[in-house]
């Protein structure tokens, strides 16, 4: 069963295998060394990482209902359920946002636009840091840039290129 179409793709951290659609940080491979790109990728998607796992916590700490919602998933029926049940919460935590921002509450959707904002400078002064390292490890491993390995490394690196054009 198909849960991602062409274009869709789940963010993972490196405990996961690259897949077309499982996107994992880049590993040094024995004996050599990450590209600047490679680095910069897996710092961004380090961050990716952090922001989901934070609101993960936040979101099961808002609905304290997914905490209870543990049993094994053994048939359609039982996803289905666990599914709706998520979904739910989803648009209730989208509502209350909602509702807090028009209330002039401090929001969690307002917390994550300061923190994209502080990462967005974070990213720039990181850029300039890295342009400097760059320069003193010229000649110094700068990565294996023509391997590609499975098709999920090749698309891997065909997603950190385009993102990366986009910074």
């Amino acid at each position: 069963e198909d849960f991602f179409s062409v274009k869709q793709w789940l963010w993972a951290d490196s405990a996961y295998a690259s897949q077309i659609w499982c996107v994992t940080p880049f590993k040094r491979l024995p004996g050599g060394a990450l590209t600047r790109d490679q680095k910069m990728f897996n710092y961004h998607l380090s961050k990716v990482c952090v922001w989901s796992e934070h609101f993960f916590s936040s979101f099961k700490g808002r609905f304290q209902s997914l905490q209870e919602l543990q049993f094994p998933i053994q048939g359609k029926k039982q996803l289905d359920y666990s599914n709706m049940w998520i979904c739910c919460c989803l648009i209730l935590h989208n509502m209350i946002v909602k509702i807090e921002e028009t209330l002039g509450i401090a929001s969690t959707g307002t917390d994550f636009y300061e923190e994209l904002t502080r990462q967005r400078m974070d990213l720039e002064e990181g850029k300039e840091e890295e342009e400097e390292e760059e320069k003193e490890e010229e000649g110094q491993g700068q990565g294996d840039k023509t391997y590609i390995g499975t098709a999920g490394q090749e698309f891997c690196n065909t997603l950190m290129a385009h993102l990366l054009c986009m910074l």
